[in-house]
């Protein structure tokens, strides 16, 4: 008896497990709501219009192109060591302002130390000469102008000091090379700047030619970008641009500074820069976009305001000729100035749409 009482409970709950699963399907399919077919549909709210419209007019549309680019300062530069050394020191970090003549770095070159010593010695010691075969030589010739003294004696003494003429003017100039050569050991700001990169640490070796920092002039910047030729190939020197740095939520307008004349041969892409305004958040190596605005052709544009959005679609409300509203859905373009957007699709000229504020 019992087991068919435990049957009977195990048919009830498939039973009712099966109701509840058919119920959900129903309701997210949406069996159980009207349908809607596809097209024009009348504004349930809004049988009658209310509130402002917007009469739709052929405008201009500016044919735009955009790029990625990036942000350099218009002042860099790359210190690198032009001696074999060990970096003995560091003084900078990145992120640190420097000033022009500033120390960043010190390489120790033992051999170099030792050849500006030697060399400093020699000058030394070349100088000394100098001032010996002087003195002979006005002794020789205080002898031989009371003929105390040979002509060949008087001549020995002349090329002596030639010789140590020459020998002084020979060991000042490897004295001032030496020289020189031993200041490379101490790496200077060569300008105003900022820190950008360290890329070498206190005890590496440093080679010639290879970076150990990179410093930035950051009062001023430049964004860079390549464009495909035939896209560009009306823009003027000092047309207008748009720039948009997504980083710090920034964009403004600006003009063109410089393009590159010749384009490379490979690519067919021109380079074109232009100058951006000191900002607070802007860095060199940033990402930006460059929009340029390259013709323009006839359009349709609408306020914002008039424009829906709901469930990932884009709508309007516009005016019926029974003096009601319909919902229409539109393609819409880019952002213009003043409000507006473009539409690519969905409308006319000489319709009217609803403002929603």
């Amino acid at each position: 008896m019992s087991s068919k009482i435990s049957r009977r409970r195990r048919v009830l709950e498939i039973l009712i497990s099966v109701f509840v699963l058919l119920s959900i399907f129903i309701w997210v399919e949406g069996l159980l709501h009207k349908k809607v077919e596809p097209g024009f549909v009348e504004s349930e709210g809004e049988k009658e219009l209310s509130g402002n419209t917007y009469k739709i007019t052929a405008a201009e549309i500016p044919i735009l192109v955009e790029a990625p680019g990036k942000i350099t300062a218009h002042e860099e530069a790359i210190i690198s060591s032009r001696v074999m050394g060990v970096i003995e020191k560091i003084n900078v970090r990145e992120g640190d302002r420097v000033e022009k003549g500033q120390l960043l770095a010190v390489i120790s070159a033992p051999e170099l130390e030792l050849q500006s010593v030697s060399a400093a010695g020699g000058f030394r010691s070349a100088e000394a000469a100098l001032e010996q075969a002087k003195r002979d030589f006005e002794r020789m010739d205080f002898l031989y102008q009371r003929q105390a003294a040979s002509k060949v004696e008087w001549e020995r003494a002349k090329t002596a000091l030639s010789q140590a003429e020459a020998n002084l003017t020979f060991a000042k100039g490897g004295a001032g090379s030496a020289s020189a050569i031993a200041k490379y050991t101490n790496l200077l700001a060569p300008f105003d700047g900022l820190v950008a990169e360290r890329l070498l640490d206190q005890g590496t070796l440093a080679s010639p030619g290879i970076p150990i920092l990179k410093i930035v002039d950051n009062r001023s910047f430049r964004i860079e970008v390549t464009f495909d030729e035939k896209k560009i190939s009306k823009l003027d020197l000092f047309d207008s641009a748009h720039v948009i740095i997504d980083a710090i939520k920034f964009e403004t307008d600006v003009s063109i500074s410089r393009i590159v004349p010749a384009s490379d041969p490979r690519s067919h892409t021109v380079i074109v820069q232009t100058d951006i305004p000191q900002i607070q958040g802007i860095t060199s190596g940033q990402f930006a976009r460059l929009v340029l605005k390259v013709g323009s052709q006839i359009g349709i544009a609408i306020p914002e305001s008039a424009v829906i959005e709901s469930g990932g679609l884009t709508f309007v409300k516009v005016a019926s000729e029974n003096d009601r509203s319909v919902i229409r859905y539109v393609r819409l373009g880019r952002k213009l100035k003043n409000g507006m957007v473009e539409v690519q699709a969905g409308l006319e000229a000489g319709e009217e749409v609803l403002l929603q504020r």
